[in-house]
Parts: C-alpha cells; structure tokens; sequence
C-alpha cells in the first residue's frame, strides 16, 4: 500500500477526488481529509506502485492547469 498527501493550500479537494475517479480503474483508491490535507491510499495497483502514485499526482496539475479550472 502507498499513500500520498495533498496539501489543500495548493491542491483543491474536487481536482483530487476527479483523479480518484480516472484512476479507479487502476487501484483500489481510497481519499481520507482533514483541515489541510488528503491523503490519498492506494492498494491492488494493477502496475507499479510507485509510477502509478507519481501518475497521480502529474495528472492532478495537469487538471488544475486545464482550461476548464483555470
């Protein structure tokens, strides 16, 4: 199991929850919040763990920089 954290001072809670959902598919992913953060576990991934963590969080920014959140 990996787990990530989010700070929310510079990763909105919607952006993180949206990657949640385009990479259901390639874990069992799971978004726990307070005040400041998510973290955000993952288990069962289906490729690496490591790249898909890093994946993660590269298709996070690339929402947050796209037109439509912009």
């Amino acid at each position: 199991m990996a787990i990530i954290t989010f700070s929310k001072e510079i990763y909105p809670a919607g952006i993180i929850r949206q990657t949640a959902e385009a990479f259901g598919h390639l874990a069992e992913i799971h978004i726990t919040e307070n005040s400041s953060s998510i973290a955000v576990s993952f288990n069962k991934c289906i490729y690496d763990e490591k790249r898909t963590t890093l994946e993660f969080g590269n298709y996070a920014i690339d929402l947050m920089n796209s037109p439509e959140n912009g």
